[in-house]
């Protein structure tokens, strides 16, 4: 789904010189001061987590991007789903921080 979002958005912003789109991730969580981060920009910042940490980075994607809940992820990535709850919290917080740079 994260391509699908990517390949979306760069033909989108080719075709309308950088009218890019906006994506919501559904969890109440405050990115980039109450905006929708760019869908490119949080790819770049996903690949920059993928980087830092990979299990945060695929946590994130199968949550968000996937629809799993902490318990499908836990099985998916091989950790209880108390380690998939402090996985999701550092790296959404890491992202938050990532986004918020990108827009300064």
């Amino acid at each position: 789904m994260r391509r699908v979002l990517i390949d979306y958005a760069r033909k989108r912003n080719a075709q309308k010189r950088g009218a890019g789109i906006r994506i919501t991730l559904k969890t109440g969580m405050d990115l980039a001061e109450n905006r929708s981060p760019d869908t490119l920009t949080l790819d770049e910042a996903l690949t920059k987590l993928a980087a830092f940490d990979e299990r945060k980075s695929w946590a994130i994607e199968l949550k968000y991007f996937g629809g799993m809940t902490t318990e499908e992820i836990g099985a998916v990535l091989g950790i209880s789903v108390a380690t998939v709850g402090r996985e999701l919290r550092v790296g959404q917080a890491w992202l938050r921080r990532e986004l918020l740079r990108a827009s300064q």
